[in-house]
């Protein structure tokens, strides 16, 4: 699952967008090698929840033209 939060900001012709993408993901794992061989028979689930923030800016000199 992701879910993201985003303020702008605008300061004349430039443009501040901070924000934050939250992740969520699950996994399983599972050696299948038997016990007494060079594996373990283990499993493994794992879940992560996980904040990435960005920052982004623009500036548009005009109507036509938007650098980013």
């Amino acid at each position: 699952y992701a879910a993201f939060l985003q303020e702008r900001l605008t300061f004349g012709k430039f443009t501040v967008t901070p924000g934050v993408r939250l992740e969520y993901f699950k996994y399983s794992q599972q050696n299948r090698q038997a016990p007494g061989t060079s594996g373990t028979g283990a499993f493994n689930d794992i879940e992560f929840i996980q904040p990435l923030p960005g920052i982004g800016a623009t500036y548009s000199p005009n109507k036509d033209y938007t650098f980013f």
